[in-house]
């Protein structure tokens, strides 16, 4: 998402970052990984590090989309 970010292309990063969100546990939580043809949820519930990325990710695009997110 960030990456996509930096190169402008905000669309993408927009759907990454909708779809990133909507994978969320029902208590909220982002799973360590994601079985990409499945779409289980596998490993821990490491909240750190999910968490920062997708608060950095979501700031940095809000800030290239003019605060407008």
């Amino acid at each position: 998402m960030e990456n996509l970010t930096g190169r402008g292309r905000l669309d993408e990063a927009g759907e990454l970052y909708a779809s990133l969100c909507s994978e969320r546990a029902p208590l909220g939580l982002l799973p360590e990984q994601i079985d990409p043809t499945t779409g289980a949820f596998m490993g821990n519930f490491p909240q750190a590090s999910g968490r920062l990325g997708v608060i950095a990710g979501g700031a940095g695009l809000a800030r290239a989309q003019g605060g407008s997110r």
